[in-house]
């Protein structure tokens, strides 16, 4: 089923079969200077890739709260069962892509990827380095 509302589309998925990795949902949002979400709990995995504009994460659990300021071309992960507030910038808001997430095998594979609740933030690696990377690998 997919959805629109002004300036944001999403579909939700309703097929379950798969148990290591199960996408739930997906969609795009270009948000308005402040717009928010939380603070809140997950029941599942939330990816958000930020495609344009600015803005803060932040992560609470217990007594710490931890908050994270990104940019486009970053990604933030929210872990299931944790307390969080995402906020778009005023001067820049963010526009994102995003995919909710579970699955027997979703904690490991996104500990493979550098994610976790304690490192939240996804940077890419260059072009130019992937690139390298790869030349040496193949050849």
């Amino acid at each position: 089923m997919i959805k629109t509302m002004s300036d944001s589309i999403f579909h939700i998925f309703s097929d379950e079969r798969f148990l290591d990795l199960t996408v739930y949902q997906y969609g795009y949002e270009k948000c308005e200077p402040l717009h928010s979400y939380g603070p809140f709990v997950r029941n599942h995995y939330l990816f958000h890739y930020i495609i344009s504009g600015k803005g803060m994460l932040s992560v609470t659990e217990k007594d710490d709260n931890a908050v994270y300021h990104m940019e486009a071309h970053s990604g933030f992960l929210i872990e299931p069962g944790r307390i969080n507030l995402y906020s778009a910038d005023q001067k820049f808001p963010w526009e994102y892509v995003w995919v909710e997430f579970d699955g027997l095998r979703a904690k490991e594979l996104m500990e493979e990827a550098g994610l976790s609740n304690d490192h939240p933030v996804f940077h890419p690696i260059p072009i130019q380095q992937q690139i390298s990377f790869a030349m040496k690998c193949c050849v």
